[in-house]
């Protein structure tokens, strides 16, 4: 038979070779831990359903790990699911379905967000990193599985500024020209007077751009969304308020 012929009814593989998968190879230098999770929403039962598929490459305080994680749906952060604790890994495989119940109407206006946590001997928890999820990135149709990963990131602790924080993400389609901005969460906001009042003026502001623009922070975050175009690029902004 003249290479490269094949019998007909016979599998080319070559037709059947699928991109590398590198979610799990490639690891950004100060990388804190990938996570992996799928979505999927019934719209007749108006039911959420999260799998926490795993994570790799965590980074505990010791030399052994012994995660497990916490799931909220924003902004409701006093009720959350758990996972089961996986001993001595740092490459925990879950596994584990959770359900959230949440109308059709809110849903894109609500967030999942992850905390993955270390268990010592002790018994004490150890925060490892968070990954925030805003369901308004994803089309969730009915019964449409969508896999998702995201690298860890760490929580801030540091106490909100004078006007409060805001934190979005900046993403630069460089082929539309288009920029995104997703607004993530807010801290330390002054939303009411001295009388108790709310107020029914601006909270505070800041300016992200060009040099031209902003400077420090600011600047570097528009630098960074520039460098990455279609990325997501999060980040923290202090407030500043004039009249």
């Amino acid at each position: 038979m003249p290479a490269g012929a094949y019998i007909v009814g016979t599998i080319n593989p070559e037709l059947y070779k699928f991109p590398e998968d590198k979610s799990e190879t490639d690891f950004p230098e100060g990388n804190i831990g990938r996570l992996w999770f799928s979505i999927e929403y019934k719209q007749a039962s108006e039911r959420l359903l999260i799998s926490l598929i795993k994570a790799r490459k965590l980074q505990p305080p010791a030399d052994s790990c012994s995660p497990f994680v916490k799931i909220y749906l924003l902004p409701d952060e006093r009720h959350y699911l758990q996972s089961k604790i996986k001993r001595k890994t740092l490459n925990p495989q879950f596994d584990e379905n959770f359900v959230f119940q949440v109308s059709s109407k809110t849903l894109l206006q609500r967030t999942l967000k992850f905390l993955v946590y270390h268990v010592d001997k002790q018994k004490h928890h150890h925060l490892l990193g968070q990954v925030i999820f805003p369901l308004k990135n994803e089309t969730l149709t009915d019964d449409s599985k969508v896999v998702i990963w995201r690298d860890l990131e760490k929580e801030n602790l540091e106490s909100p500024s004078e006007y409060g924080d805001i934190q979005f993400s900046l993403s630069y389609n460089d082929c539309l020209g288009r920029i995104t901005v997703v607004v993530l969460r807010a801290r330390g906001l002054k939303l009411q007077d001295e009388s108790g009042a709310v107020k029914a003026h601006v909270l505070g502001r800041v300016i992200v751009g060009p040099f031209m623009y902003s400077r420090g922070k600011e600047l570097e975050h528009w630098n960074e969304m520039i460098s990455k175009p279609k990325e997501l690029v999060k980040q923290w902004h202090a407030l500043c308020y004039s009249t």
